[in-house]
């Protein structure tokens, strides 16, 4: 092999295994997002004492210039059957930025104006000391996620999953049955626009959203349209036309 082809090779496996580690961040912190949007559908809610809270603002220097990151951060106490806590947990948004207008909105509608009348802190029954102020899903983050893992991480996800069929096929011996692997693909991207539909509260979304979502949905479907099809070919026929990286 090339001195040249070797660097290209081993300057495409350093793309795609970095572009590969920010698809694991993004598919952890959707799949956090998610599970403990839809985990705190059965919190409790108590009263809660807010000791401080404010919308803080920071900056960062980028490329583009200097960018400004603003999170509603707060202090709070609350009492779970005779025991006292304290948290400093707003939402389920990571970061030092809220991210989005609509998840910083809403934590400062709970902090000033709670429909309740007073504060209320959302706490895990089987966690007591875990609370959160805002339990719905902070929907922004989680779809920018989403698409972000398609464009630009696409490949690299693409190449994980061809990467795991080529272990099983050589675990179990199964060479001459390669999965469809875009089908696969376009499933398991497509399909995360159903947690955000569920879950982000209601009227949430405008045209653009919805564009997105949109989008997600018909990946989705020509991704379940494919393995259906593969599903009910014949064996003789399903290997035929399908390639597998090596």
């Amino acid at each position: 092999m090339k001195a040249s082809d070797r660097f290209t090779r081993w300057l495409a496996y350093l793309v795609v295994g970095a572009f590969g580690a920010v698809a694991i961040f993004c598919s952890w912190t959707y799949g956090r997002a998610v599970w403990m949007s839809w985990q705190a559908s059965d919190w409790v809610a108590v009263p809660a004492q807010v000791d401080h809270w404010e919308v803080k603002s920071t900056t960062s220097t980028t490329s583009r210039g200097i960018r400004t990151h603003t999170q509603v951060v707060a202090q709070y106490r609350y009492t779970w059957q005779g025991q006292d806590y304290a948290s400093t947990r707003v939402g389920f948004s990571r970061g030092t930025d809220n991210f989005s207008d609509d998840f910083r909105r809403r934590a400062i509608s709970a902090l000033r104006d709670p429909p309740a009348g007073h504060v209320v802190a959302w706490i895990d029954p089987e966690r007591p000391g875990y609370a959160v102020l805002v339990r719905s899903l902070p929907w922004e983050q989680a779809l920018f996620m989403a698409i972000f893992l398609i464009m630009p991480c696409g490949i690299s996800t693409f190449a994980m999953i061809a990467g795991l069929d080529l272990l099983r096929m050589r675990l179990f011996d199964a060479r001459d049955n390669p999965a469809p692997i875009g089908s696969i693909w376009a499933l398991l991207h497509g399909a995360t626009a159903i947690p955000i539909i569920a879950l982000a509260p209601p009227g949430a979304f405008g045209f653009g959203p919805w564009l997105l979502i949109g989008l997600l949905l018909t990946i989705a479907a020509f991704g379940f349209k494919g393995l259906v099809a593969r599903l009910t070919e014949t064996p003789h026929a399903a290997g035929k036309g399908l390639t597998h990286p090596r």
